[in-house]
């Protein structure tokens, strides 16, 4: 669990890092906190490859509007559920445009913050894959994070930026059907790639963005360049 906190008053900082730390140990997750003053340093961050889970903005920060910022997040990762967390009632109606999940008040930090957390954590089991490997470990693993899906012999494999989890017996068919169509396309036989972890198209194969090479279908070479170009278009607008 990846989280991100761009604050600049000290003491909302704590507050909010202190309480997203409890929820997710409640849950049996220990964060990963990227804390920020600015949005400067934390839209570097993003544009470095770091992907959040979820980020909490403050939208009105010394240097710089978090509406502003929130925009430009929006163009480096157009799906991470975001949280505004602000002394600034009157800017709410602003998050629709930036499909901001929820808005929280400084002023009530204490009752709505959790409960924000808490709408985050059910939409979250919905875009996740439960998973349990051969050697009966079960894991969670967001839609998100999975860079693509392939047969392993009789079983499957899922493979993430850092790690790769196998289950000998699970039929491929099995998992692919839970994967989001709109995310996830076969680009050879039984093999799964997200669309936006595809970063180079050859002839035969594919480059991931973790530099891996997945093989390609000359068949449908021409379909997973429509919707790469698709996706590309989607982050740019």
């Amino acid at each position: 669990m990846h989280v991100g906190i761009c604050e600049d008053e000290e003491i909302y900082k704590k507050l909010v890092a202190e309480k997203v730390t409890v929820f997710f140990a409640q849950h049996g997750e220990t964060p990963v906190l990227d804390v920020f003053s600015d949005g400067a340093p934390f839209l570097q961050r993003m544009q470095q490859g770091i992907r959040y889970d979820l980020i909490l903005l403050d939208l009105q920060l010394e240097h710089s509007d978090g509406m502003d910022i929130a925009e430009k997040l929006r163009k480096l990762d157009a799906k991470v559920p975001l949280i505004f967390v602000t002394g600034m009632e009157n800017r709410a109606a602003e998050g629709y445009s930036v499909e901001a999940m929820d808005y929280v008040v400084k002023s009530k930090l204490d009752e709505r913050l959790p409960k924000a957390l808490s709408r985050f954590w059910e939409k979250r089991k919905d875009s996740c894959l439960l998973f349990e490997t051969s050697e009966g470990e079960t894991v969670i693993l967001s839609f998100r994070d999975i860079l693509w899906v392939e047969s392993q012999g009789r079983g499957v494999k899922v493979s993430t930026a850092k790690k790769e989890f196998i289950n000998s017996s699970l039929p491929v068919g099995k998992v692919t059907a839970q994967l989001p169509e709109a995310d996830f396309l076969e680009i050879y036989k039984s093999v799964y790639a997200q669309v936006r972890e595809i970063k180079r198209i050859g002839t035969d194969q594919v480059i991931m963005s973790n530099e891996a090479a997945l093989p390609l279908s000359r068949r449908r070479r021409k379909a997973v360049m429509v919707k790469v170009l698709e996706s590309v278009k989607g982050r740019l607008t």
